[in-house]
């Protein structure tokens, strides 16, 4: 077996390639701020806790461009999700993250990025937030902090409190009816503490509101189809000074105006995925002899000029998947892979 897989991964070395998904491969965290699509946008069910949410909202948005929707609730409300490999800070814009947004009906949310400085993984290193065009607002206030009550029923509203003396209700409306702080959490308060955007929404009628747009660097702002891309070099620290960075490893969206909107009630960041905008899915290929590998999560696709043997390996060196086929395609779960086609081998990261 140890011949076997040192065989293997020699084969590999001429041309090793790992094929890499331009979309979120995980979510860490889920944590949104109480809104009418909270424990609807993923459903949270009884039991549930963080790390089912977690998973729940993964399930929601990796893999894909532009997936089932995941609502981050009110001000402050985030998610924090990962690439299976780190994203270059490149020329230009560098990731897209998609939402639900379209003309007059803009929720910006704030990115942060993070690279994985310790290498273990986990997005636990430095985080930076990227400065987008309303960042430099004069109404725009930095070290903004919001807490909100857990109600007594489900039948209650929100109450919440900030730094500046301010409070109020994430009021409850007819159409939603369930509760709106998050049902997995723990304590009776959530806290969250970042940049508050000016109000974006304009009332031209009664009751009736345009969430209009921000320029640029924020998510759920600009609808999918417009050129709204991250760049890297927008990162700033704590101070709003402008880092370089060389790439990122982790993204975190929170929702960043704080405004109730009448009848169509809070903005609420929603995310639909995310794109890496300078992957290539698919491995390089120089030779008309050599395999095409495509991974979308943990699905992976498998071409060849003509049929052949077509072997899978686990890191260990046991066959995991064997066809005789010119395009082989399975689903396996996360790990270190080598792909045997015919005489070419390529190793792969699920």
């Amino acid at each position: 077996m140890k011949h076997l897989i040192t065989s293997l991964l020699a084969c590999c070395m001429s041309g090793l390639a790992v094929a890499q998904s331009p979309y979120i491969a995980r979510v860490y965290d889920y944590c949104p701020a109480p809104g009418q699509f909270v424990n609807l946008l993923p459903a949270s069910t009884a039991g549930d806790d963080a790390a089912a949410m977690a998973q729940k909202a993964t399930d929601c948005l990796a893999g894909t461009a532009n997936g089932t929707i995941v609502s981050l609730g009110s001000w402050g409300g985030y998610i924090i999700f990962g690439f299976d490999h780190q994203i270059e800070n490149g020329s230009g814009a560098d990731f897209k993250i998609t939402g639900n947004a379209f003309a007059g009906n803009a929720e910006p949310g704030i990115v942060m990025v993070a690279a994985d400085d310790n290498q273990n993984g986990l997005p636990d290193d430095t985080w930076y937030e990227i400065c987008g065009s309303a960042h430099q607002h004069t109404e725009t206030q930095r070290q903004y902090v919001v807490t909100y009550k857990k109600h007594r029923s489900s039948g209650d509203s929100i109450v919440w409190t900030d730094n500046r003396g301010n409070n109020g209700y994430i009021v409850k409306n007819s159409f939603r009816t369930q509760n709106y702080f998050p049902d997995w959490a723990t304590d009776d308060s959530l806290v969250f503490v970042g940049t508050r955007l000016p109000n974006n929404a304009v009332e031209q009628a009664p009751n009736y509101f345009v969430l209009n747009a921000f320029e640029y660097g924020y998510a759920d702002n600009q609808p999918n189809a417009t050129d709204s891309g991250i760049d890297i070099a927008w990162a700033t620290d704590t101070a709003g000074n402008p880092v370089v960075l060389q790439g990122i490893d982790f993204v975190k969206v929170y929702t960043g105006v704080f405004q109730i909107n009448g009848n169509i009630g809070e903005c609420s960041t929603e995310i639909a995925g995310a794109i890496d905008l300078h992957c290539n899915t698919a491995v390089p290929h120089a030779t008309r002899d050599e395999i095409q590998i495509t991974i979308n999560n943990r699905h992976i696709s498998i071409a060849t000029p003509k049929a052949c043997d077509i072997v899978l390996y686990d890191i260990a060196g046991r066959i995991v998947a064997h066809r005789h086929a010119a395009l082989y395609q399975t689903t396996l779960p996360s790990g270190i892979y080598i792909v045997k086609a015919g005489q070419t081998c390529r190793k792969i990261a699920l």
